[in-house]
């Protein structure tokens, strides 16, 4: 797992795109659409990825080439397209932005849950815990999903 926070920008990602076969990222503050996509690109073994406060992020389209993504927590980032999502067959869970189900945008979100039956479509609230809790809950999530899919094996083993 690896995580990029605010101010970190510069060297870090550029280190980033070096590497390959990370499982999880996560991004804080000024990453650019251009560095998203990189970053995606390089590492399509993705299993968990977390944007927070990533403003410069206005496409979530490059998440499509993830087929092992299992987990996209996204709040402030625009809702991915649903044919993106429809890609993604082991998506699990989505969080996004607690105003992405609103009235005004519940629209987006209808069928969603038919297109997605195994995932768990989630609003998020916005915070600010800083990058030391961001790169303590991103590993915690990436946990609770490996703890499912082995709870699953063990059952079907049954």
């Amino acid at each position: 797992m690896v995580g990029v926070a605010e101010g970190e920008e510069g060297a870090e990602l550029s280190a980033l795109r070096a590497l390959s076969g990370l499982s999880m990222l996560g991004l804080q503050g000024g990453v650019t659409q251009t560095d998203f996509d990189g970053l995606l690109a390089a590492n399509p073994r993705l299993r968990v990825v977390q944007l927070v406060g990533c403003g410069g992020i206005a496409d979530l389209s490059a998440v499509r080439w993830l087929s092992e993504l299992e987990a996209l927590v996204c709040p402030g980032a625009p809702l991915p397209d649903a044919t993106v999502l429809e890609g993604l067959p082991r998506l699990r869970l989505l969080a996004l932005a607690s105003d992405a189900f609103s009235a005004e945008k519940a629209e987006s979100l209808l069928g969603l849950g038919e297109r997605l039956p195994e995932c768990q479509v989630a609003p998020v609230r916005g915070f600010c815990l800083g990058s030391g809790w961001l790169l303590l809950l991103v590993p915690m999530v990436g946990a609770a999903l490996v703890a499912r899919r082995i709870l699953e094996e063990w059952r079907g083993a049954l």
